[in-house]
């Protein structure tokens, strides 16, 4: 099924490069260099934040890659699919662990809980707390996925823009088929915004379905306003902060 949509659907620019350094929280950024007079709780919200974002913003690259070369072929196989499924639900745990994180925030703190930015987030959001709770209950909703002849992974679609702006809409659908299989291709809506050439990621699972893309870019722009944050708090705490360590690694040499 081709969609010829060119004049109602905006084009970003392609980010199928750009994503891997875009969305990374940068090693300069100040959420991973937290000062050392933060507050203990804000510190390792914070720190919980910039590890969230950076497992998003690797995993995401790495699935738009991989539907990239799923649409070029025209068909999947174990390798890829796993792959594809195995970064779209690390997305969906890694911004449900940052939607968590920033709820538990501390009020009057660093992060503003009316703030635009994060209230779109959080509203865009919403539906990734219920899918990662499809996850978590599975087992209990056997009956129910094989009732509706559903796939324990969930299924996958998306957007791909080919070098004349023609746009093709994907399925992907992991497990054992049984009976006849009923779906519908993902539609874009006029003004939706798609990634060149992979976009408009969809996840669906126990009924609910999240548009990835959309959730990625907000999560981003919550980033950027909490990383603005940070830069105006530390210019009033002065530049003769120190950062605090991020990681600690340990090792010791065995008896044998």
């Amino acid at each position: 099924m081709t969609i010829d949509t060119t004049a109602q659907l905006s084009a970003p620019k392609d980010r199928a490069q750009a994503s891997s350094e875009d969305m990374f929280v940068a090693n300069e950024s100040p959420l991973k260099n937290l000062p050392s007079i933060l507050d203990k709780r804000q510190a390792l919200v914070l720190d919980g934040l910039a590890h969230a974002v950076d497992m998003v913003a690797m995993a995401y690259p790495r699935l738009r890659s991989t539907l990239y070369e799923i649409s070029k072929v025209g068909r999947a196989e174990s390798g890829p699919t796993a792959a594809v499924y195995l970064d779209a639900w690390s997305c969906i745990d890694s911004m449900d662990r940052f939607r968590s994180l920033v709820k538990g925030y501390k009020a009057g703190g660093i992060i503003r809980k009316d703030a635009p930015a994060l209230e779109a987030f959080l509203t865009l959001i919403e539906p990734v707390r219920k899918l990662r709770n499809v996850t978590d209950h599975v087992a209990e909703r056997l009956d129910h996925l094989v009732s509706r002849n559903a796939s324990v992974m969930g299924e996958v679609s998306w957007i791909s823009r080919k070098e004349d702006s023609t746009l093709h809409t994907w399925y992907i659908r992991p497990g054992v088929i049984k009976d006849q299989l009923k779906f519908n291709l993902l539609l874009p809506h006029a003004g939706a915004q798609i990634e060149n050439p992979i976009g408009f990621i969809h996840l669906t699972a126990g009924g609910t379905k999240v548009n990835l893309s959309a959730a990625v870019h907000a999560l981003h722009a919550v980033v950027t306003h909490i990383e603005a944050e940070l830069h105006k708090r530390y210019k009033t705490m002065g530049a003769g902060y120190a950062p605090m360590p991020r990681y600690m690694v340990a090792t010791s040499e065995l008896a044998t």
